[in-house]
């Protein structure tokens, strides 16, 4: 996932089942841990999503169509 990393940030479940039994790890967490992931997501969304990291990421893009672009008209 770009958002949830597996029990670092959050839990993802494949099946109906599988969220069950993270839903209940999930309230068996004390309140230090459930406050770590809780950081932890907020800074993998503002790393990834953040006005500055995707300018960062679309200014790059478009350096290198405009390299590579030129590189086939030559």
């Amino acid at each position: 996932s770009d958002i949830v990393e597996h029990e670092r940030s959050g839990f993802l479940a494949r099946s109906h089942s599988e969220y069950c039994g993270l839903l209940l790890r999930a309230l068996g967490l004390s309140e230090a841990e459930r406050d770590e992931m809780a950081r932890r997501a907020v800074q993998t969304i503002v790393a990834r999503f953040s006005m500055e990291s995707v300018a960062t990421r679309q200014m790059r893009l478009h350096a290198t169509l405009m390299h590579t672009g030129t590189q086939i008209a030559r």
